[in-house]
């Protein structure tokens, strides 16, 4: 009985286990990015810092130039985001964002475009605070919208977030609790086929 229980589990480890956990991308105390968000079973790269929408959204001139289609999409990836950079966040005094000054601000809006209208820029966003140590996903927001060629390294308080899939591979490589699972039920299985035959 406790065999089958522990063999039960490694299967259920065999298919729950992830081979790779999201993380961040810090230099130097900065958030530049973060790695593996996953968005509806979608991995993203996400880079944080400054620029024009023009420069890092394809053109900046139609919806289809950025990463999600619909407004629940957008807050999806964002409540991804939010949870691998809240911890850090409110935990470190010294972490700050690309493209965040808080010496000038006292928060950073970290923006997501998701479409355009009569050539302003709709997007929703992350706010963080730099003197209460932290981060929000805003539901109710008026935020003015931007003309399409903003450019955020004017601004102290504001900052792109740039979201691309991963590369998918083609032949996913199995984590280490995957081949134990398998080593261990091939053992077992030859086994019980060794018994077999002897009888």
């Amino acid at each position: 009985m406790l065999r089958s229980t522990i063999y039960a589990t490694l299967l259920l480890l065999l298919f729950t286990q992830s081979t790779q956990a999201a993380s961040l991308v810090v230099n130097s105390n900065t958030v530049i990015g973060a790695s593996g968000v996953n968005v509806n079973g979608i991995l993203y790269d996400v880079a944080i810092g400054d620029g024009t929408c023009v420069s890092l959204f394809n053109g900046c001139d139609q919806s289809a130039d950025f990463p999600f289609a619909s407004s629940d999409d957008t807050i999806n990836a964002l409540q991804a985001l939010l949870s691998i950079l809240q911890t850090p966040f409110n935990n470190n005094p010294n972490l700050s964002f690309a493209g965040c000054n808080d010496q000038v601000s006292s928060f950073c809006l970290i923006l997501t475009p998701r479409t355009l209208v009569n050539d302003n820029l709709i997007s929703h966003f992350l706010q963080a605070h730099a003197s209460t140590r932290t981060i929000t996903l805003p539901t109710n927001f008026n935020l003015t919208p931007l003309p399409n060629a903003s450019d955020t390294t004017i601004d102290d308080s504001q900052t792109f977030a740039r979201w691309t899939p991963q590369q998918t591979n083609n032949v996913p490589e199995p984590n280490a609790f995957m081949l134990l699972g398998i080593g261990l039920l091939s053992q077992r299985w030859l086994r019980i086929r060794g018994k077999r035959v002897l009888v």
